[in-house]
């Protein structure tokens, strides 16, 4: 009978890997998990381009496949602050519209480049021409723009076969489970012990009278507290605020 499922980061249809998924009320603690990092297994295809930047797309292009110093040369410009621009098949808003639903009936949308982090970028398998890679990137990073701008610094053109988000911040794949073997019992955790276990942000223990006066919307003292955002949770451990 639960009413409201939401999840902590959308995943391409093509893509595998780790979902946060929050329950019910704990869908408004979504946007505690928009800022964190994510970190993918990525395989680039190189010296095939596809319209959509995926293996769903349609193949426009063909080029030579580049060597494995050519791409090593290239890597560091990838590291760091980097300037991407999204792909025009993806969920971005171009003026009141998904800019996949303008390219899908043949239109370009005007996509503006934006500044990204890859914290991390290293190359774990190369097999011409199949490339593979290890990414650690900030939000709103997407692994299809990067393996078409790769491509294109190589000299080349590719495409982004398959993608695997392995972590989001601390919480990592290794520690989740496939929605067929979902065991609420077993598996589901309270909003309090998935941010205690993970860091996610600090869990302050309020007092019955002090939880009472938060759902209130009223000013509590908390001297010695910590700084920022928090989690209020009661003697329950149920969630009082944020």
């Amino acid at each position: 009978r639960t009413r409201r499922v939401g999840h902590a980061g959308t995943l391409d249809p093509f893509a595998t890997g780790l979902l946060v998924t929050l329950c019910g009320s704990h869908t408004r603690l979504a946007g505690v998990f928009e800022g964190l990092d994510k970190s993918y297994e990525a395989t680039v295809l190189l010296g095939v381009e596809t319209d959509t930047h995926d293996p769903e797309g349609r193949v426009i292009g063909t080029c030579a496949v580049p060597d494995l110093e050519r791409i090593q040369a290239v890597l560091d410009g990838f590291r760091g602050d980097i300037v991407q621009t999204p792909p025009a098949h993806s969920a971005v808003h171009v003026d009141g519209r998904r800019a996949y639903a303008i390219a899908r009936e043949g239109g370009l949308p005007a996509l503006s480049p934006r500044r990204v982090r890859i914290h991390s970028l290293e190359i774990t398998e190369w097999r011409p021409p199949r490339l593979g890679l290890a990414v650690r990137c900030s939000r709103g990073t997407y692994i299809r723009a990067l393996a078409r701008d790769l491509a294109a610094a190589c000299g080349s053109c590719g495409h982004l076969l398959e993608l695997r988000r392995t972590a989001l911040g601390t919480i990592a794949v290794g520690e989740a489970v496939s929605p067929e073997g979902f065991d609420p019992a077993r598996h589901l955790l309270t909003a309090a012990a998935l941010f205690r276990r993970y860091g996610l942000l600090p869990v302050v223990g309020l007092e019955p009278a002090q939880a009472e006066a938060v759902r209130r919307g009223r000013r509590i003292a908390a001297e010695g507290g910590p700084a920022g955002l928090v989690l209020c949770i009661d003697g329950e451990d149920r969630v009082v605020a944020l």
